[in-house]
């Protein structure tokens, strides 16, 4: 018996009127969300923003979601403050935005319908399964993926990228030639 991971519906607001109610207007919005934690890889996401945005000045990458709760009672924000201190290092205040706090479902629908690239950078191969990558597939966002076993079942040269090395430059080119390209990215 195979029980499918659920979703939810998308958002019905246009991509034009959700970016001008979040305060993203002519931005090029990358995102990721779920609960924060270092095998989430998000360092990789922000550092691979330096080219990006060296290209597209006006991308942002939007990280949604809180702390791990267990994360929080072990370690306290010292994983949120370390990805701070990279933005901060690398002058990307600009363009990266750490949201602390825990998104409802309707407005995490809305980002993801504004979002023009999802970027899901965890480390682990072996993951099974992953709900914030079936949502933001579920949503239509073109997807760009460590490999891991859901990437590899989901994704092909027409629904996503799969990275190979893993490394923020194949991340960063990878972006760069979505967000050049409208009609690849659709």
């Amino acid at each position: 018996l195979i029980i499918p991971h659920g979703t939810h519906s998308d958002s019905t607001n246009s991509a034009v009127e959700l970016k001008r109610k979040y305060n993203l207007e002519n931005k090029m919005v990358l995102t990721t969300f779920g609960l924060l934690s270092p095998n989430k890889g998000i360092e990789k996401g922000i550092m691979a923003m330096k080219e990006i945005s060296a290209h597209f000045p006006e991308a942002i990458y939007i990280v949604l979601g809180q702390t791990h709760p267990n994360l929080l009672e072990q370690e306290g924000e010292k994983y949120r403050n370390y990805l701070q201190q990279i933005i901060e290092e690398n002058n990307l205040q600009e363009n990266v935005k750490l949201i602390n706090e825990y998104i409802p479902i309707k407005k995490l629908m809305e980002y993801l319908a504004l979002t023009d690239i999802y970027l899901f950078t965890s480390k682990d191969p072996n993951q099974a399964v992953s709900g914030t990558f079936l949502y933001a597939m579920s949503a239509g966002c073109p997807i760009i993926s460590n490999s891991f076993v859901l990437a590899k079942e989901m994704l092909d040269e027409k629904t996503g990228v799969i990275l190979e090395t893993n490394n923020e430059n194949e991340l960063a080119g990878n972006a760069i030639r979505l967000l050049k390209d409208d009609q690849l990215r659709t």
